[in-house]
C-alpha cells in the first residue's frame, strides 16, 4: 500500500463496487505517513487502524459515514472487532477483521479472543481476513503463495437475518484475494408454490379440491385442468397458514424436548443450567440449518460467459436468462425423413399407436412417478393427483389426456418447463458451473410416458433400418 499505483487500485475497487465498509491488510505504511496517505487517497471514508496495538498497523478499516455507522469495540495486533449499523435497513451486524501472525504459537491468543467474542454475541457475526492457516492439505499447492489463507466465516445467527453473496476476486496486485460481500434482506426471498404432501392430512383438504373442481371453466379440457390447479393454490395456502403454520417451530420444540429427556438420563440429570443451554443451542442450530438451506438456493453473484461478475438477484437472473435464451432459444432446421421409411413396418404391427388412450394406460405411468419428485412450473407433484384421484381423475384422464391424444395439441400451460440449476461444484462462481435440468408438469410427464410405452412395441422392428 506504500505504492501510489496500488493505492489507486484499491480505491478503484472500493468505488467500482460501491463498498460501504472495507478493510485493508498488510498496508506497510509507517505511522508517520498514515495521515498523509489517508487524506490523499481515502479521505471520502472514515478510518480506524490498529497501530496502537502493533507498530506495523496491520489492519486499516474504512467506512462510508453516509451509509453506515461503525463502532470499534475491540482491537489487537491480529484483529479489529466492531459493530456496523446500516442506515437504510437499521440492521446491526458484528464484524471481526483478522490478520493472523505467521507462527502457530502466536495465533493461540487470536483463537482464544475469537472464542470469547463469539460467546458474547447473539446477533449476526462475520469474521473475515487472513487466518494464515489452511484447513487441509488440499488447500496447499506447489507454492505457499497459493495456499488458501483468506476466509469469510459467519455464525448461525447470520442466516436468520441476512441473505448474502460472496465473491473472491483474483489477487491481482496483492498476495491476498479481494473479497466482496453483498447483503440483502431475507424478506426479499420468494419461494414459488409447491404442493406439500402433508396438506392432504387436513380434514377440509378434499372438500376444497372438490369445490374448486366443480367450478365451470371455459376453454379446452387441458386448459380447464390447469385453470383448476392455478385457482386451487389459494385454498391450499389457506390450509397451510391455518393448520400447519409454524410447523418448523413445532418440530424444533419436539426435538428440543427429546434432547432434554436424553440429557436427564446423563450424569447430571438435575443440572437445569445445562438443560437450558442445550435447549438454546439445539433451537439455534435447527433454525440456522433451515435458513442456511434457503440461502444455498439463492445465487447472489455470478460470473457471466465473459468472466464479468454480476451482483444482485435481478442482475444474476438477467445473466442466466440471456445465457439460456442463447443456448436453448435458437432453432435449427430438422432434416425430414422419408414419409414411407417406417410405414411398412408400422402398418404391419397391430394398430395400437393411434388407439384412444385407456384409463389403465394413464394411471400406470402417473402412479409410477414418485410423489416427492420435483414439480413443474405449476408446483404440483404426482402426490396431489394420487391423493385426490377420485376427484381430479376424470378431468385429468378422461378429459385432458384423452383430448391430447384426440387433437394432438399441447397448450403452453402444459408444455412450459421449469429449468432448475444444479451446481457442478461445491462453490460455483461461473454461469457454466451449473447443470440445468428440466422440471416438467405431471400432465406432460404422463403423456410422455404413454407415448414412450406405445413406441416400445414397435422400436424392435424399426431400429437398424
Amino acid at each position: 500500500m506504500n505504492d501510489p499505483l496500488k493505492q489507486q487500485e484499491v480505491l478503484g475497487f472500493l468505488k467500482r463496487n460501491k463498498v460501504d465498509c472495507g478493510a485493508i491488510l498488510v498496508t506497510h505504511i509507517k505511522p508517520n505517513f498514515v495521515k498523509t496517505t489517508y487524506k490523499r487517497v481515502f479521505s471520502f471514508y472514515s478510518l480506524e487502524t490498529n497501530y496502537d496495538s502493533h507498530h506495523g498497523g496491520r489492519i486499516w478499516l474504512l467506512w462510508n459515514l453516509v451509509s453506515v455507522h461503525v463502532k470499534v469495540l475491540e482491537k489487537g495486533a491480529q484483529y479489529l472487532h466492531f459493530s456496523l449499523l446500516h442506515h437504510s435497513t437499521q440492521q446491526t451486524i458484528w464484524f471481526t477483521v483478522v490478520y493472523a501472525f505467521n507462527h502457530a504459537n502466536e495465533r493461540i491468543d487470536l483463537w482464544n479472543k475469537l472464542n470469547a467474542i463469539s460467546a458474547g454475541l447473539t446477533g449476526p457475526w462475520l469474521c473475515v481476513g487472513d487466518f494464515n492457516v489452511s484447513l487441509s492439505s488440499d488447500e496447499k499447492h506447489i507454492s505457499p503463495r497459493w495456499a488458501k489463507l483468506d476466509r469469510l466465516l459467519v455464525n448461525p445467527a447470520w442466516f436468520l437475518c441476512l441473505n448474502a453473496s460472496v465473491v473472491f476476486f483474483p489477487s491481482g496486485i496483492s498476495d491476498h484475494a479481494p473479497v466482496l460481500l453483498t447483503t440483502a434482506s431475507t424478506s426479499n426471498y420468494h419461494r414459488p408454490f409447491k404442493y406439500l404432501n402433508f396438506w392432504a392430512l387436513s380434514p377440509i383438504f378434499k372438500d376444497l379440491v372438490a369445490r374448486s373442481w366443480m367450478t365451470p371453466r371455459v376453454g379446452s379440457q387441458i386448459f380447464s385442468l390447469f385453470s383448476h390447479l392455478r385457482d386451487l393454490r389459494l385454498d391450499l395456502k389457506y390450509i397451510h397458514h391455518t393448520e400447519f403454520n409454524g410447523l418448523t417451530a413445532r418440530v424444533a420444540a419436539a426435538k428440543t424436548k427429546l434432547l432434554e429427556c436424553q440429557q436427564s438420563l446423563q450424569t447430571s440429570p438435575l443440572d437445569l443450567l445445562l438443560l437450558h443451554k442445550e435447549k438454546t443451542l439445539v433451537q439455534e442450530y435447527f433454525y440456522a440449518g433451515i435458513a442456511a438451506m434457503r440461502v444455498q438456493n439463492t445465487i447472489g453473484a455470478i460470473a457471466d460467459v465473459h468472466c464479468i461478475v454480476c451482483l444482485g438477484q435481478e442482475n444474476v437472473a438477467q445473466v442466466f436468462l440471456t445465457y439460456y435464451q442463447d443456448l436453448l432459444g435458437t432453432s435449427e432446421s430438422n432434416v425430414p425423413l422419408p414419409s414411407t421409411m417406417f410405414q411398412d413396418h408400422i402398418l404391419a404391427q397391430p394398430s395400437h399407436l393411434d388407439n384412444m388412450v385407456t384409463l389403465s394406460e394413464i394411471e400406470a405411468p402417473l402412479f409410477s412417478i414418485d410423489r416427492n419428485k420435483s414439480p413443474g412450473i405449476d408446483g404440483y407433484t404426482s402426490g396431489f393427483f394420487r391423493d385426490t384421484w377420485e376427484i381430479t381423475g376424470p378431468a385429468f384422464a378422461a378429459a385432458a389426456v384423452a383430448e391430447f391424444f384426440h387433437k394432438g395439441i399441447m397448450p403452453r400451460a402444459a408444455n412450459s418447463t421449469l429449468i432448475s440449476l444444479i451446481p457442478k461444484s461445491a462453490a460455483p462462481k461461473s454461469i457454466t458451473e451449473f447443470r440445468p435440468i428440466s422440471c416438467c408438469a405431471v400432465f406432460y410427464k404422463t403423456v410422455s410416458k404413454i407415448l414412450a410405452n406405445r413406441k416400445k412395441l414397435v422400436l424392435g422392428d424399426i431400429i437398424g433400418l
